[in-house]
Protein backbone atom coordinates (compact mmCIF):
# COMPACT_ATOMS: atom_id res chain seq x y z
CA UNK A 1 0.00 0.00 0.00
CA UNK A 2 1.31 3.47 -0.89
CA UNK A 3 1.75 6.05 1.86
CA UNK A 4 0.63 9.36 0.24
CA UNK A 5 2.99 11.36 2.49
CA UNK A 6 6.03 9.45 1.16
CA UNK A 7 4.88 8.83 -2.41
CA UNK A 8 6.73 10.56 -5.24
CA UNK A 9 5.19 10.96 -8.70
CA UNK A 10 7.12 9.60 -11.66
CA UNK A 11 6.81 10.70 -15.28
CA UNK A 12 7.27 7.33 -17.04
CA UNK A 13 5.86 4.96 -14.43
CA UNK A 14 2.71 3.11 -15.40
CA UNK A 15 1.20 4.05 -12.02
CA UNK A 16 0.70 7.34 -10.22
CA UNK A 17 3.34 7.26 -7.48
CA UNK A 18 5.68 5.12 -5.39
CA UNK A 19 6.45 4.55 -1.72
CA UNK A 20 9.99 3.12 -1.68
CA UNK A 21 13.00 2.71 0.58
CA UNK A 22 15.97 5.06 -0.09
CA UNK A 23 17.87 2.77 -2.53
CA UNK A 24 14.66 1.86 -4.38
CA UNK A 25 13.82 5.59 -4.61
CA UNK A 26 17.21 6.35 -6.21
CA UNK A 27 16.82 3.44 -8.63
CA UNK A 28 13.25 4.50 -9.53
CA UNK A 29 14.34 8.09 -10.19
CA UNK A 30 17.11 6.95 -12.54
CA UNK A 31 14.82 4.47 -14.33
CA UNK A 32 12.21 7.21 -14.71
CA UNK A 33 14.81 9.63 -16.05
CA UNK A 34 15.83 7.08 -18.71
CA UNK A 35 12.43 7.55 -20.36
CA UNK A 36 11.29 3.93 -20.64
CA UNK A 37 7.94 2.69 -19.35
CA UNK A 38 8.27 0.94 -15.99
CA UNK A 39 6.41 -0.21 -12.90
CA UNK A 40 7.20 -0.79 -9.26
CA UNK A 41 6.08 -4.38 -8.95
CA UNK A 42 4.17 -4.99 -5.70
CA UNK A 43 5.50 -7.87 -3.61
CA UNK A 44 3.30 -10.97 -3.74
CA UNK A 45 0.66 -9.29 -5.84
CA UNK A 46 2.16 -8.14 -9.08
CA UNK A 47 3.96 -9.80 -11.94
CA UNK A 48 5.93 -12.89 -11.00
CA UNK A 49 8.45 -15.23 -12.55
CA UNK A 50 8.12 -18.93 -11.73
CA UNK A 51 11.30 -20.36 -10.24
CA UNK A 52 12.68 -23.57 -11.69
CA UNK A 53 13.90 -25.24 -8.52
CA UNK A 54 12.32 -26.15 -5.23
CA UNK A 55 13.18 -23.65 -2.55
CA UNK A 56 11.40 -21.66 0.13
CA UNK A 57 9.59 -19.72 -2.62
CA UNK A 58 8.09 -20.85 -5.93
CA UNK A 59 7.75 -17.42 -7.56
CA UNK A 60 9.94 -14.34 -7.85
CA UNK A 61 8.46 -10.82 -7.73
CA UNK A 62 11.17 -8.43 -9.02
CA UNK A 63 10.89 -4.91 -7.59
CA UNK A 64 10.98 -3.12 -10.95
CA UNK A 65 9.89 -4.02 -14.48
CA UNK A 66 11.22 -1.84 -17.30
CA UNK A 67 10.17 -2.11 -20.96
CA UNK A 68 13.02 -1.11 -23.28
CA UNK A 69 14.14 -2.10 -26.79
CA UNK A 70 11.61 -4.97 -27.12
CA UNK A 71 12.84 -6.46 -23.85
CA UNK A 72 11.54 -6.51 -20.29
CA UNK A 73 14.20 -5.87 -17.65
CA UNK A 74 13.26 -7.30 -14.25
CA UNK A 75 15.41 -5.41 -11.73
CA UNK A 76 15.62 -6.37 -8.08
CA UNK A 77 17.86 -4.71 -5.45
CA UNK A 78 19.34 -7.37 -3.13
CA UNK A 79 21.40 -7.16 0.04
CA UNK A 80 24.83 -8.76 -0.12
CA UNK A 81 23.86 -11.26 2.57
CA UNK A 82 21.22 -12.71 0.18
CA UNK A 83 23.28 -12.93 -3.02
CA UNK A 84 24.59 -16.48 -2.65
CA UNK A 85 21.10 -17.71 -1.79
CA UNK A 86 19.16 -16.01 -4.60
CA UNK A 87 21.53 -15.41 -7.51
CA UNK A 88 21.40 -18.93 -8.89
CA UNK A 89 17.62 -19.14 -8.52
CA UNK A 90 16.50 -15.74 -9.74
CA UNK A 91 18.97 -14.65 -12.40
CA UNK A 92 17.36 -15.80 -15.60
CA UNK A 93 17.14 -14.82 -19.24
CA UNK A 94 13.68 -15.85 -20.40
CA UNK A 95 13.42 -16.68 -24.09
CA UNK A 96 10.50 -17.03 -26.46
CA UNK A 97 9.70 -20.04 -28.65
CA UNK A 98 12.25 -18.83 -31.24
CA UNK A 99 15.05 -18.61 -28.68
CA UNK A 100 15.02 -14.81 -28.50
CA UNK A 101 15.60 -13.24 -25.10
CA UNK A 102 12.49 -11.42 -23.88
CA UNK A 103 12.93 -10.96 -20.10
CA UNK A 104 16.32 -10.20 -18.57
CA UNK A 105 16.60 -10.42 -14.79
CA UNK A 106 19.14 -8.18 -13.08
CA UNK A 107 19.99 -7.96 -9.38
CA UNK A 108 21.56 -4.81 -7.96
CA UNK A 109 23.57 -4.81 -4.73
CA UNK A 110 25.49 -2.21 -2.79
CA UNK A 111 29.30 -2.54 -2.74
CA UNK A 112 31.69 -4.03 -5.27
CA UNK A 113 31.52 -7.83 -5.72
CA UNK A 114 33.27 -10.33 -8.01
CA UNK A 115 31.78 -13.17 -10.06
CA UNK A 116 32.37 -15.62 -7.17
CA UNK A 117 30.03 -13.55 -4.93
CA UNK A 118 32.93 -12.25 -2.86
CA UNK A 119 32.81 -8.66 -1.66
CA UNK A 120 35.91 -6.87 -2.93
CA UNK A 121 35.15 -3.30 -1.88
CA UNK A 122 32.62 -1.32 0.15
CA UNK A 123 32.04 1.54 -2.32
CA UNK A 124 29.74 1.56 -5.32
CA UNK A 125 27.25 -1.00 -6.59
CA UNK A 126 27.17 -4.23 -8.58
CA UNK A 127 24.80 -5.44 -11.31
CA UNK A 128 24.32 -9.21 -11.38
CA UNK A 129 23.31 -11.09 -14.50
CA UNK A 130 23.79 -14.38 -16.31
CA UNK A 131 26.26 -14.61 -19.19
CA UNK A 132 24.19 -15.45 -22.25
CA UNK A 133 26.67 -17.91 -23.79
CA UNK A 134 27.76 -19.80 -20.65
CA UNK A 135 24.96 -19.39 -18.12
CA UNK A 136 27.51 -18.29 -15.50
CA UNK A 137 27.03 -15.54 -12.95
CA UNK A 138 28.45 -12.15 -13.89
CA UNK A 139 29.13 -9.21 -11.57
CA UNK A 140 29.53 -5.77 -13.15
CA UNK A 141 30.64 -2.98 -10.80
CA UNK A 142 29.45 0.62 -11.02
CA UNK A 143 30.33 3.72 -9.00
CA UNK A 144 26.87 5.33 -8.73
CA UNK A 145 23.19 4.40 -8.77
CA UNK A 146 22.85 6.13 -12.15
CA UNK A 147 25.68 4.02 -13.57
CA UNK A 148 24.41 0.75 -12.08
CA UNK A 149 20.92 1.31 -13.52
CA UNK A 150 22.41 2.19 -16.90
CA UNK A 151 24.40 -1.06 -16.88
CA UNK A 152 21.36 -3.04 -15.71
CA UNK A 153 19.24 -1.69 -18.59
CA UNK A 154 21.61 -2.85 -21.30
CA UNK A 155 21.45 -6.28 -22.89
CA UNK A 156 24.58 -8.05 -21.83
CA UNK A 157 27.63 -7.59 -23.96
CA UNK A 158 30.57 -9.96 -23.60
CA UNK A 159 33.69 -8.80 -21.82
CA UNK A 160 36.54 -8.05 -24.20
CA UNK A 161 38.61 -11.19 -24.58
CA UNK A 162 42.30 -11.39 -25.24
CA UNK A 163 43.90 -13.42 -27.99
CA UNK A 164 46.92 -15.50 -27.04
CA UNK A 165 49.71 -15.04 -29.54
CA UNK A 166 53.02 -16.68 -28.64
CA UNK A 167 54.04 -15.53 -25.19
CA UNK A 168 52.06 -12.26 -25.18
CA UNK A 169 48.43 -11.17 -25.27
CA UNK A 170 46.83 -8.81 -27.74
CA UNK A 171 43.51 -7.06 -27.23
CA UNK A 172 40.87 -7.57 -29.94
CA UNK A 173 41.01 -4.76 -32.50
CA UNK A 174 44.73 -4.23 -31.99
CA UNK A 175 45.51 -6.32 -35.06
CA UNK A 176 44.51 -4.56 -38.27
CA UNK A 177 44.56 -6.01 -41.81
Amino acid sequence: MVNPAKAKPCKHALHESNDLNPLETEIAEVIDGAGSDWVRNPENGGHSIPLLDKGDTRRFFPDFLVWKDNLVFAIDPKGGHLLAQVAGRKLLDIRDEKGQRRVLVRLISAAKWNDEIEKVGPAGYTVWSIVKSTGKLRARPAATVAEVVSVALKPQTPRPSRLQLGSGTVAPGAIRP
